[in-house]
């Protein structure tokens, strides 16, 4: 049986990254969004937000649209993701 530590090498917390994805893929946010409710008025500038709550609600919605695998999503540690930039 697989568990999941409540939190990253990083101190953030997996369980609330975990109810992001899920949010984003029931609901079925769009990215206008995801960068509306993860991001502030500075991070919006920027091109690459280091918000881990934003890269999760990404990450869901790049599985959404089929650019990443569901193995990928749930287990990004074993992949080399390249930060997203931020698109409407």
């Amino acid at each position: 049986m697989l568990k999941c530590s409540p939190y990253d090498a990083f101190g953030n917390d997996n369980i609330a990254k975990i109810k992001i994805m899920l949010d984003v893929i029931r609901l079925k946010r769009s990215i206008a969004w995801i960068n509306s409710a993860y991001l502030t008025d500075e991070e919006l500038l920027m091109n690459s937000p280091d918000n881990v709550l934003w890269q999760s609600a990404m990450d869901a919605r790049s599985w959404m649209d089929g650019d990443t695998s569901l193995q990928d999503l749930l287990f990004p540690s074993n992949v080399q993701y390249a930060k997203r930039t931020i698109t409407n």
